[in-house]
């Protein structure tokens, strides 16, 4: 196939700088190959997509006290973390130490770990609340923000 590529590629070449006699530069191997790669990521997307099943909620594991890994979060989308986020967790703090994509209830999800940190560890880098706070509901009460506005205050 490569052989049969590079020989059509050849050709093209040829007939171009023998017709506008100039040279044509590497669009001809550069456009296919960035295609192909092109390609390969969206199937490997598409790929991954399904190995991670439906969206659903995050499943939370406390370790035991004492333990290597003192948490454990399996989500079903990649989060944005650094390596050694930390978080913070039911009012602890804790360290990524791992992450990898595992079998988890029928289908696949990230596995996060994380250590416990202990009282005066130094945190780098963004703190993240977990889970995040999500925002209230806006108050579509009628008529909130209008009281004595009607005239009655002064009477």
């Amino acid at each position: 196939m490569l052989t049969l590529y590079c020989f059509a590629e050849g050709i093209l070449r040829a007939l171009d700088a023998a017709y506008s006699e100039r040279m044509l530069g590497m669009a001809f191997v550069a456009l296919p190959w960035r295609g192909a790669l092109a390609l390969t990521k969206a199937v490997g997307r598409r790929r991954l997509e399904s190995r991670l099943g439906p969206e659903r909620p995050d499943e939370v594991v406390v370790g035991k006290a004492g333990a290597s890994v003192a948490l454990t979060i399996f989500a079903a989308r990649e989060k944005p973390w650094a390596d050694y986020q930390v978080i913070e967790y039911a009012g602890d703090f804790y360290e990524a130490v791992g992450k990898r994509l595992v079998v988890r209830g029928g289908h696949h999800a990230y596995r996060y770990e994380f250590r416990h940190l202990k009282p005066g560890d130094i945190i780098r880098g963004t703190l993240v609340r977990y889970p995040p706070e999500e925002p209230a509901p806006p108050d579509t009460r009628a008529g909130k923000g209008n009281e004595g506005a009607s005239g009655e205050a002064g009477r």
